[in-house]
């Protein structure tokens, strides 16, 4: 079975300039789940709605498990929802 990267998610209003028009997600993968909560805080900043989605597959499970990340009071990555899509 293929292992899948994580895949991250979040809005960010950016102009195209090929396109002429904004585009309203970021959207790419990363090589470990580790390196996305290593990066966490920097995609909450740049986030417009402070909402990081992350899309992945656990260890000997099947299917695709979501988790949706905030800030909280102390300005620290936290999950506020997670299941299985």
């Amino acid at each position: 079975m293929a292992q899948r990267r994580p895949y991250v998610t979040y809005r960010k209003y950016a102009y195209d300039r090929d396109l002429m028009e904004y585009k309203p997600n970021r959207s790419f993968t990363l090589p470990t789940y580790a390196e996305v909560k290593k990066r966490m805080a920097e995609f909450l900043v740049d986030s417009d709605d402070t909402m990081v989605s992350v899309y992945r597959e656990r260890r000997g499970e099947w299917g695709e498990w979501f988790e949706h990340w905030q800030f909280n009071a102390a300005r620290k990555p936290v999950i506020v929802k997670q299941g299985w899509m």
